[in-house]
This record gives structure tokens, C-alpha cells and sequence, in this order.
């Protein structure tokens, strides 16, 4: 392509770290909704690492309910429309059967 210029693509990263991108939080009793909303407002307002890939997600436990609450952070370049569909429906889905996007092939 001229100037070394082509649509984005995802590449593996060698020095991957799940451990970077997946936390854990546990809520101390009570565990209500406010405590919630004041840790997951905790955790949205800390910026992203500029130096690892741009998501993070941090599994909730420790509420009252018994629920977990699964906290999904991505940068907007990382994510818009339909890809961010795609992405979610992967990570939410109980079937072992393989995802299939609903979305249509790049054409030029």
C-alpha cells in the first residue's frame, strides 16, 4: 500500500498479560448499590494504559444480591457500532458453538 497505509487489523502481542486487562474487586459488606456505583465510577474514571492494549474488564463480586457485575472498559477507537455488538455477544455467549458476526464482509 502507498505510505505503508491499510485498513487496521488486530495483530498478536507477544508480551500479552491477562493479568493486565482482567481485575477482580470484591465489595466489602454490605455490598449494596451505592457502593457499586462508587466503585464502578471509581473505575471508569481512571485512564486507560496507553502502553498495553486499550481494554480492561473488572469482575464485581461481594453484592448483597449474589449477582456479579462485569465492569467493560475499551477505548472508542478499539470499538464502534457493530464490531463493539460482535465483541460483547462473543463474551456473553453460553453456546460452545463458534460465534458468527451478523456483520457484512469489508468490500473495496
Amino acid at each position: 500500500m502507498p505510505f505503508n497505509l491499510d485498513h487496521p487489523v488486530w495483530v498478536d502481542d507477544a508480551h500479552f498479560d491477562l493479568g493486565q486487562h482482567v481485575r477482580r474487586m470484591i465489595l466489602k459488606p454490605p455490598g449494596g448499590a451505592a457502593q457499586l456505583r462508587a466503585e464502578v465510577m471509581r473505575i471508569l474514571s481512571r485512564p486507560l494504559d496507553h502502553r498495553r492494549p486499550l481494554w480492561e474488564i473488572t469482575i464485581v463480586r461481594g453484592l448483597r444480591s449474589g449477582k456479579v457485575v462485569i465492569v467493560n472498559r475499551a477505548h472508542h477507537a478499539m470499538l464502534a457500532g457493530i464490531a463493539a455488538v460482535d465483541i460483547l455477544a462473543l463474551r456473553l455467549t453460553t453456546s460452545p458453538a463458534p460465534y458468527r458476526s451478523h456483520r457484512r464482509p469489508h468490500t473495496e
